[in-house]
């Protein structure tokens, strides 16, 4: 295979360029945290049941749907980048984001328009997830090939720190609302905010993306036909290396707020502060690992070091939380060291 030399961007511009890579991830993973928080609000607005378990599944697989459009989009937009360049795919994500996030955040409920007000709510999943399918690699791509080769992990591990920075975003309006508004007015229009504030960041990615992300050169195509011996196993290793990542932070960082109300009993606005505390060590964390794995010759130590600190913490820490239900312990589990593998 041909290989791509990207020249360094200009020193003045890397931080803007990280931005504007990282600003769509962040705004899908925003929609995560505040969906996660009012996924019980959800759940009764747009899937009502007679069992408030089953209702909240339903609003949770409504929220899980989106993954199945990710493949899609992944190869979707994916193709759309190398046609047409990766400014204009990560034009294209973060508006089809937005648009989303406006359709949850505008959805009439299920009182007032019947089974179309769920089937909204899963059409919105399914085009962010579409989105975020083309979104990922598109924008990790550009903080790889954007300057030095020595700086990558840490360039590249801002695409991670901006969940944490989204998830701590969103917290903060997510509390700052639920210790604002009365419980009848966060069922009635409080949930909506986060989700409009959300579609009012699209603007400031578009103009971003279009004036700051740099097309690397196009490289040379090879004319060898085939696959490369051994690219199967890689992918396969690869998909399976980031699987782990992304259950870790889905489970300790987005579902957390919903076991602790639902089955810990913990007031919610207790429970929006465990979100934060694992926003901020998401956050802290990420660049420090990038940039240590840019001084290590080998990065496979690093990513087996935080899935084993994951396998071995994880049940421990949920048993401690179901023995000892209070804020302290499960905020110490927040800074269990799994960001050690991403």
């Amino acid at each position: 295979m041909a290989t791509t030399t990207v020249q360094p961007a200009k020193a003045v511009s890397q931080g803007k360029i990280v931005i504007a890579a990282i600003i769509g991830n962040l705004l899908e993973f925003f929609d995560f945290t505040v969906y996660s928080f009012f996924a019980l609000t959800i759940a009764k607005l747009f899937f009502p049941a007679h069992d408030p378990v089953v209702s909240t599944l339903l609003a949770l697989s409504a929220f899980a749907i989106g993954f199945v459009a990710r493949p899609v989009g992944g190869f979707v937009l994916g193709h759309y980048a190398d046609k047409r360049g990766r400014r204009a795919a990560l034009t294209l994500t973060i508006f089809l984001m937005a648009l989303g996030s406006a359709m949850i955040g505008l959805a009439p409920t299920y009182a007032s328009i019947g089974l179309a007000a769920p089937a909204l709510i899963i059409f919105a999943r399914l085009l962010q997830g579409f989105a975020q399918g083309g979104e990922f690699g598109a924008a990790t791509a550009t903080l790889l090939e954007t300057g030095s080769a020595k700086g990558r992990g840490f360039r590249a591990s801002w695409q991670l720190a901006s969940q944490g920075a989204a998830a701590l975003m969103g917290s903060g309006i997510a509390a700052l609302l639920t210790y604002q508004l009365s419980p009848e007015q966060l069922l009635d229009w409080g949930w909506r905010v986060p989700f409009l504030i959300g579609t009012a960041i699209m603007p400031v990615g578009v103009y971003l993306r279009r004036h700051i992300v740099e097309e690397p050169p196009k490289p040379a195509r090879a004319h060898a036909s085939g696959f490369e011996p051994g690219m199967v196993r890689k992918w396969i290793l690869t998909v399976f290396a980031i699987m782990g990542m992304t259950v870790a932070t889905y489970v300790l960082m987005y579902y957390i707020p919903t076991y602790m109300i639902q089955y810990l009993k913990v007031p919610a606005k207790l429970s929006m502060l465990v979100s934060i505390s694992a926003a901020v060590a998401s956050l802290a964390l990420c660049p420090v690992w990038g940039a240590l794995s840019d001084k290590m010759q080998r990065r496979k130590p690093l990513i087996l070091a935080g899935r084993i600190a994951l396998i071995v913490l994880l049940y421990p820490c949920f048993w401690l939380m179901n023995q000892y239900p209070s804020l302290p312990v499960v905020i110490a589990r927040s800074f269990c060291p799994y960001r050690a593998g991403s």
